[in-house]
């Protein structure tokens, strides 16, 4: 299990969260939410698409269905990256924001060339004002056309619908700089600690001014690009042409973004911090202010002013990195100030497909100081909550991942699959509510490996083939409502069963329940693993209803178990049930509960437990032994693992938490040869090579419920190590025996 991060602060008790929501795959977006005494602040909304992930969040953290009231929303600046699906939302009534403090549209879409009040006979016919709205965005053109299509649908309407949002909402005030305000929001949400730190007036209309000229040339009348008979097709052309030569630029001039409308844009971001030292964690927020670089010209002098004003309320507790981690958002400089300064919690916000943010070189000056420091990051780490605890302590709770994730992203780093040979299986990621699966049928020839890429939403399940361009032939099938089509399922190619025996399994119980199995794996599939176990096994079986409760089911094994060996439960706990143990006793939980430590755990020190199917008299000890396959719904996964040979393993290799020394005697106890047992804080998983991952493998680690795909060491003083990277094992190592302590993900 992933430890949470415990900061110590000077602070009193206070009851202030800080919660900076998971914003998917896409990349850039920002959403966060703080709560106190019941009130709240939401900053931003993320991305046009993002509301099912924004309102599963909103649960999560506000324990109870929409809709949300809002005590104040926060616009830092008009990209759409931040005003995201606010205007969805709060048009189908799943947030309701009692105040408002947005950024002024008049300053925002100043690039479209006219005013708010022109625009609604403007922007119907005007493909100009969406062109130049789409350049005064961040950079898109890695997008395929159809996704950037899309793209520039929402930008078009991004400026009505914004429009239409402030004007549904009740004590709305835009922001026109800093010494424009009359102290109001401020004293509203003091409880909050709330104070708003820039930018200036002056400030906001350099960057406005940029947005104008830019819109000036856009109206240009001898410029035939920007004619109002530019259609989609032609739009996306001129838009990879414009942006394409306007990166060439920035790389000559060392930039990796784009100066010009999208800075002008990001410059205008509110900046405001929340929390004192008796209202919560201190933390700053500066939207995509880009205080290391502005590149607005002329803009310098201002924003040097901005960042002294910034200093003048150090230290800070927490410091959410500007513009998504960029070159021009943070600088080292900066950065050692901070630090200095006693901030040491930094926090990334933006999706994960985003090759560029976090930038490699502030990665690289972050992880020069991670001895000092505690990074997270939405991409990574999901949602990120930061939690008040009594004793002026501040629990840091990522939703997976690690802290201190110093690796850049990837292009296109969605979740990638190696495609199964033709007839096989491979399921999308749950939560797509097209259905639970999507089956992928590839033929390959002539040409290599084809890969496949599955990424989910709560609307949409998106596949990507990466097919080598070589005679090949593809085919690729979406079942759309696979519980109607449960008769068409595909066939596993399963291995040969093996012969009937009479001295190998005849006196083990399995235990399952055919129906639980076949809504798994499917029906005919779920016979043939019956019939497996008691026509080639020759074993009992005990076949249990379904649903069962784990009291029936105990009661069911135990009449059958007096003339067996032991016991092979077939099946997850949905088919089979396990039991809940309290690890704790009745005073221990008082006394942790009292002291404000029960969120610590996720599962509130409860574990599952199959020993009560052995347990014959009732001293919670097993007088059988017991084991579980789990069906992973992948008839496959059963079917190897029943037809498996007898191990007898000439090499064994094992890692464990520099936390978990009794593992020694768990290894110790496996057959097999071994030069050592190796220890994490010191192995990581760079280190892996071919043999270690033959014969015998045990695992003593932590790991994850929502990545299996990594398991974790941790320094001596508590961090995180990564200590095992399943796509960094070789792939050559059929046989291997996996013996795991791991919690989740195993």
């Amino acid at each position: 299990m992933l430890n949470s991060l415990h900061l110590l602060i000077n602070s009193q008790i206070f009851s202030m969260e800080v919660h900076f929501l998971d914003v998917g795959n896409t990349k850039y977006g920002d959403c966060i939410l703080i709560t106190h005494d019941g009130k709240s602040i939401l900053v931003d909304g993320g991305h046009p698409g993002d509301s099912p992930i924004i309102l599963r969040q909103l649960k999560k953290i506000l324990k109870k269905n929409p809709p949300y009231v809002i005590d104040l929303l926060i616009v830092t600046h008009c990209h759409s990256d931040h005003i995201g699906c606010l205007p969805a939302l709060i048009k189908m009534g799943d947030i309701e924001p009692q105040y408002a403090l947005l950024a002024d549209p008049e300053y925002g879409f100043a690039e479209q060339g006219f005013s708010m009040e022109d625009r609604a006979t403007h922007l119907a016919d005007s493909p100009r004002a969406t062109f130049f709205s789409l350049l005064a965005e961040e950079d898109h053109t890695d997008m395929n056309n159809e996704e950037l299509e899309l793209f520039i649908e929402d930008v078009a309407k991004l400026s009505d619908k914004y429009r239409e949002m402030y004007e549904s909402l009740p004590n709305v005030s835009f922001f026109r700089g800093v010494d424009k305000m009359d102290g109001s929001i401020e004293n509203k949400f003091a409880d909050f600690g709330l104070k708003i730190i820039g930018p200036t007036h002056e400030h906001l209309i350099i960057c406005k001014n940029l947005l104008e000229q830019s819109a000036d040339a856009a109206i240009s009348e001898d410029s035939p690009m920007f004619s109002d008979e530019l259609d989609r097709s032609k739009m996306m052309e001129a838009y990879r042409s414009i942006v394409g030569k306007i990166k060439e630029d920035a790389f000559v001039a060392g930039l990796e973004d784009r100066p010009g409308p999208g800075a002008a844009k990001n410059n205008q971001s509110i900046v405001f911090s929340v929390g004192d030292n008796t209202k919560g964690a201190k933390t700053l927020l500066a939207g995509d202010m880009q205080l290391a670089k502005a590149e607005v010209s002329g803009l310098n002098t201002d924003m040097d002013s901005l960042i002294e004003s910034i200093f003048q309320l150090i230290p800070f507790d927490v410091v959410k990195l500007s513009h998504h981690t960029s070159y021009n958002g943070i600088s080292e400089a900066l950065f050692s100030r901070w630090i200095e300064n006693q901030t040491t919690l930094f926090i990334h916000t933006g999706g994960k497909n985003d090759a560029t943010h976090p930038d490699t070189k502030v990665l690289q000056f972050l992880k020069k100081q991670n001895r000092k420091i505690n990074f997270l990051r939405t991409d990574r780490n999901g949602l990120i909550s930061i939690i008040p605890k009594a004793g002026g302590q501040l629990e840091v709770l990522p939703a997976k991942g690690r802290p201190n994730d110093f690796t850049p992203n990837i292009p296109d780093d969605t979740i990638t699959e190696q495609v199964q040979p033709a007839n096989k299986i491979s399921e999308a990621p749950p939560g797509g509510s097209i259905g639970s699966s999507a089956l992928t049928t590839v033929s390959e020839k002539n040409g290599g490996p084809a890969t496949n890429e599955i990424s989910a939403s709560d609307s949409f399940v998106e596949v990507k083939a990466k097919i080598p361009h070589s005679s090949t032939r593809v085919t690729i099938t979406i079942d759309i409502d696979p519980e109607k089509k449960k008769s068409e399922k595909a066939v596993v190619d399963y291995p040969p069963l093996p012969p009937a025996t009479s001295d190998r399994f005849n006196k083990l119980l399995f235990v399952t329940s055919s129906k639980g199995l076949a809504k798994n794996i499917g029906e005919s599939e779920a016979g043939n693993v019956i019939n497996l176990i008691k026509d080639n096994f020759r074993a009992p079986l005990v076949d249990l209803p379904y649903p069962t409760t784990i009291q029936e089911a105990v009661v069911l094994v135990q009449q059958r178990i007096r003339d067996c060996k032991g016991i092979v439960l077939v099946g997850g706990y949905d088919i089979v049930p396990s039991e809940p143990l309290d690890v704790l006793t009745p005073k221990q939980r008082k006394n942790i509960e009292l002291e404000g430590y029960k969120i610590k755990d996720s599962d509130n020190f409860i574990v599952w437990s199959d020993d009560c199917y052995a347990d014959l008299d009732n001293d919670s000890l097993p007088e059988y032994p017991i084991s579980r396959i789990p069906d992973g719904k992948d008839a496959a996964l059963i079917f190897n693992s029943l037809n498996a040979s007898l191990s007898n393993p000439e090499s064994k290799f094992g890692i464990r938490n520099v936390a978990r020394p009794f593992a020694k005697q768990v290894f110790d106890s496996i057959p097999g040869f071994s030069k050592d047992f190796k220890v994490s804080e010191t192995a990581i998983s760079e280190h892996l090579d071919q043999e270690m991952a033959k014969g015998a493998v045990y695992l003593m680690l932590h790991g994850s419920d929502f990545d299996g795909t990594k398991f974790w060491g941790e320094e001596e003083n508590g961090y995180l190590l990564e200590a095992i990277n399943i796509e960094k094992i070789p792939k050559n190592t059929a046989g291997s025996v996996i013996f795991t302590g791991s919690c989740w993900g195993h």
